[in-house]
């Protein structure tokens, strides 16, 4: 299983789809090169490896939004403004398909509507209410 590189992440939310948890993750610290902003990984329940995640890649090159020329500003009038950008990506099976690069997915807001429509599309429904999973106490 191709899986993203990390060392640890901070749990935001769990859900309950069908047979399957997906958790969402921010606060990631990698362990390669690739620096994830979010991630949403989705386990089969009572499985410890996850086996479909879907991640927002902060792009290592920011990008002017528009180039001079259709900014409508002269060449050589260069604007000092560059966003961040990410790229939204799929990891299924040995594979690491690339779905676009916006500045929407450094948005956990946005990232995630993003990964609930293509977790549909891959698993079928909707994910339920956000939940969290039963806490054990010892005696």
């Amino acid at each position: 299983m191709y899986a993203p590189m990390v060392k640890s992440a901070r749990t935001v939310r769990r859900y309950r789809w069908a047979q399957y948890e997906a958790v969402f993750l921010d606060q990631v610290v990698s362990l390669g090169s690739i620096q994830y902003e979010f991630i949403m990984a989705v386990f089969e329940q009572g499985k410890t490896a996850a086996f479909l995640y879907v991640t927002s890649e902060r792009n290592a090159y920011p990008f002017a939004p528009e180039s001079p020329s259709k900014s409508g500003q002269e060449p050589g009038s260069s604007s000092s403004t560059t966003e961040a950008s990410y790229f939204l990506c799929l990891f299924e099976g040995n594979t690491h398909h690339n779905l676009g690069l916006s500045s929407d997915w450094g948005d956990a807001h946005k990232f995630e509507e993003a990964a609930f429509r293509i977790l549909a599309e891959r698993l079928g429904s909707a994910p339920g209410k956000p939940w969290q999973p039963p806490t054990t106490t010892t005696p």
